[in-house]
């Protein structure tokens, strides 16, 4: 059964109609089990998307400005490394902690499955 049409039922519970007609009380109760399901993934879910929100603004500009790159890639160079492998490292340790985030709340989800 699609989330419409349980919200769909939902909405109809105090009248205890349904479009097709009358459901039984076992029913209702399963409609009403699923959607607290329902409400829980989807709270698990954004408290995930929450903790990406709340690491994107962990460098806010004021305090960490741009730094100049051709200055930072000069003396990079001068010390034997790049520019791109710093980049490279920093955006792995970034998608690194996203994922572990993503993958955390998609197992969760899919245990109560």
């Amino acid at each position: 059964m699609k989330l419409s049409e349980i919200r769909k039922i939902w909405r109809d519970y105090e009248s205890m109609v349904y479009v097709s007609g009358h459901l039984t009380t076992k029913e209702y109760v399963s409609i009403i089990i699923d959607l607290r399901q329902e409400r829980t993934e989807n709270q698990r879910l954004r408290e995930a998307l929450e903790a990406i929100a709340t690491w994107s603004d962990a460098y806010p500009l004021d305090v960490f400005p741009e730094p100049d790159f051709e200055k930072a890639h000069k003396l990079l160079q001068a010390g034997g490394m790049t520019l791109d492998a710093i980049s490279a490292s920093n955006m792995r340790h970034v998608v690194e902690g996203v994922g572990k985030i993503a993958k955390k709340a998609l197992e969760n989800a899919t245990q109560e499955d």
